[in-house]
């Protein structure tokens, strides 16, 4: 019986969950899938990054759909499943081999290094394995099925290892492609939905591309036929087209070819069938004069490319790490398509994703394309609907890049903060990002998206933070003085103290300029303290008169304040206990205010002696007690002490420049203002 095809959506978030459908129909990447948990039918469902298509019962669809249940499958029974990966694979297959397939199925390598040293020496000697120079291949029956494809070619259905179904034309069939009206239908996967509303009704027309004119005579193809039969190595000539539904691996073949032979190809083709060779080429690994000339691009059929691109994903899809041949025609493909608005207008989703599996642990030679591609991209961005914008995708492509201001990961930030800006904020476009990179980027478009909220919480003051904190050195140091504004501000102040004290530990430069620095803040609190004396100078003077004044007045208040403190006194005997207390706290404080005025503003004028006793009498008549007097000297105590300015430690010797007063009741001893001190 036929095993279904089925597509398998991986959670996008934690507390996702994996979806498993049926493929009722599928055209390329696009499919139309029944899921299985709601009953809901979706169309146009995209195969290949977050959605995969297996085969019900591969060993692909079990490790989808249950990891974990197929790694206990494993470990129980490891010579089964290693069978069926025999069975499942078209050829045979080396043990590194092996073992990497059942990796790639996300079973752990030591798990199935222990596995295959238990099993290989059985595997050798059952009746289903044929082992010969150290390749294993399946010998017992494969389940193949006759079958026909779209252009109604005979074919036959087989699975690869991954569950991916694997289409080749029968041997000694013929495949021709007849149409009723003058043209031939180039049949191949039509790519994703574009991302405007023109491209979107332009992707509807691609699933079937009206080709060149052609003779429905099979020998009016058969020069171009049977040379690239002879170059790809098919036993029968095929019609041209059908090459282009395998672009990668073809153009992999191609690139073996040198000048003359790519010449002899388009000598052999017909005016009609060098438009498809042109566009066959595009994917071919090495410089192709007749395809890579402006002019050449320029002329190509843009119709046909989305298809193409469409294609290569498909392709690359059935192989999760292609090989680096396969790899190569990527990277050619990507940086032809790059090079032209108009084939990527053609192709734009379809090209998204092609260049999403190149960014995957990319090669040497591949960051170029990539950053191309990420330029291209950033450019094309604002004129798309954001919400057509698959962000994860496009993080996905920008991480591998460099970070420089020159570069296209920055040119993709900036262009996604202006359709997307709250996605910009996500820590994977900004993974392995360095202060130095921000503070160079920080001078141009990336400003902006640097001064973002969120951008400020997430990425900028932690990266600050963590690239502060391991400063040892003075041009470390300095560097971080020298940051933009935009960055600089959010230098947490502490944390830069911290820095220059760590640094001044290793370096005596540092430890010379640390203690200047301690010595300048003393200096500029004396010469404040100077300003202050001379503002109480020049005051002084205009108060003498006004103090003398001010001393009879006080006296007559004082004189108020004691009747009114006997009749509260008097008042309070018949009150709670609470009550008296709250009132002579009050009161007390009251005349403490008045004390610490009368003895500031009188203190170096005349006599002011009488006063001063007088108040002192009378408020220690209530308990009040005074912590000492204008010019004592005393040792610095935070619990009595108000420094007038910064922060002496405990002990420190200090003057008292105005006394301060504390309340003794009964049972508790109350402060009621702390003395002002300044250093001695």
């Amino acid at each position: 019986m036929d095993r279904a095809e089925v597509a398998v959506r991986r959670p996008q978030h934690a507390d996702g969950k994996l979806r498993v459908g049926t493929v009722l129909s599928r055209s390329g990447t696009l499919a139309t899938v029944r899921w299985e948990d709601d009953g809901t039918v979706e169309e146009n469902v995209r195969l290949g990054v977050h959605t995969l298509l297996a085969v019900a019962g591969t060993l692909r669809y079990q490790s989808l759909v249950d990891r974990l249940a197929f790694a206990e499958r494993f470990k129980r029974d490891p010579m089964t499943v290693i069978l069926e990966l025999l069975r499942e694979t078209s050829k045979p297959l080396r043990a590194t081999h092996i073992k990497e397939q059942l990796v790639e199925f996300g079973l752990e390598k030591d798990a199935v290094d222990k596995a295959w040293k238990s099993t290989y020496s059985k595997l050798a000697k059952h009746d289903g394995v044929r082992a010969d120079s150290g390749l294993y291949g399946w010998a017992g029956p494969v389940t193949n099925r006759p079958d026909v494809s779209a252009n109604g070619a005979a074919t036959t259905k087989a699975h690869d290892s991954r569950g991916l179904e694997l289409v080749e034309p029968l041997s000694g069939v013929p495949t021709p492609v007849v149409q009723d009206g003058p043209k031939h239908v180039l049949d191949i996967p039509a790519p994703a939905e574009k991302q405007s509303t023109d491209h979107a009704e332009k992707a509807s027309q691609l699933k079937r591309i009206p080709s060149v004119d052609v003779d429905c005579d099979a020998s009016a193809e058969r020069g171009l036929r049977e040379v690239l039969a002879e170059v790809l190595g098919s036993k029968l000539p095929q019609p041209v087209h059908r090459y282009l539904v395998t672009p990668l691996r073809v153009g992999a073949k191609l690139a073996a070819q040198d000048d003359a032979e790519i010449e002899h190809l388009f000598a052999a083709a017909k005016e009609h069938e060098r438009t498809l060779l042109k566009v066959m080429f595009l994917a071919v690994p090495k410089p192709v004069e007749a395809v890579d000339a402006p002019e050449h691009l320029a002329s190509l059929d843009a119709a046909m490319v989305g298809p193409l691109v469409a294609a290569a994903v498909e392709e690359v899809s059935r192989r999760p790490a292609p090989g680096s041949a396969m790899r190569a025609a990527i990277v050619w493909l990507v940086r032809r398509v790059s090079s032209s608005r108009t084939l990527l207008n053609e192709s734009f989703a379809s090209y998204i994703e092609l260049v999403a599996h190149l960014s995957v642990s990319p090669q040497k030679g591949e960051f170029e394309v990539l950053d191309t591609a990420a330029r291209v991209l950033a450019r094309m961005l604002p004129d798309l609907p954001g919400d057509t914008i698959d962000v994860d995708i496009l993080a996905r492509i920008a991480r591998p890049l460099p970070f420089h201001g020159k570069g296209g990961r920055v040119d993709l930030i900036a262009a996604v903060e202006q359709v997307r800006p709250d996605a910009v904020s996500d820590v994977r476009w900004w993974d392995g990002v360095t202060v130095q990179a921000l503070s160079e980027c920080g001078r141009g478009p990336l400003g902006r998206v640097i001064a973002l909220p969120d951008v400020i919480e997430h990425v900028v003051r932690p990266l600050l933070a963590r690239e502060l904190s391991l400063v040892t050195t003075r041009a470390r140091l300095a560097f971080f003085y020298g940051l933009p504004v935009v960055l600089a501000e959010h230098l947490a102040p502490a944390e830069m103290a911290e820095a220059f004290r760590r640094v001044a530990d290793q370096d005596r430069v540092a430890t010379s300029w640390m203690s200047r620095l301690s010595g300048r803040q003393q200096l500029d609190a004396l010469r404040g303290e100077l300003r202050r004396a001379r503002g109480e100078a020049e005051t002084a003077v205009e108060l003498a008169e006004a103090a003398e004044r001010k001393a009879v007045e006080l006296a007559e208040r004082c004189a108020r304040l004691e009747r009114d403190l006997q009749g509260a006194h008097s008042h309070a005997i018949s009150v709670r206990g609470a009550q008296e207390r709250q009132i002579k706290i009050d009161v007390v404080r009251s005349l403490a205010d008045l004390a610490a005025e009368v003895e500031e503003l009188l203190v170096g004028r005349a006599d002011p002696g009488l006063i001063v006793d007088r108040v002192r009498g009378l408020i220690a008549s209530q308990g009040v007690k005074a912590i000492g007097a204008v010019g004592d000297e005393a040792s610095f105590d935070p619990a009595v002490h108000d420094p007038l300015v910064g922060d002496p430690e405990a002990g420190t010797p200090v003057v008292v420049i105005r006394p301060g007063y504390r309340w003794s009741a009964a049972t508790e001893e109350v402060l009621l203002q702390k003395a002002l001190v300044e250093p001695a």
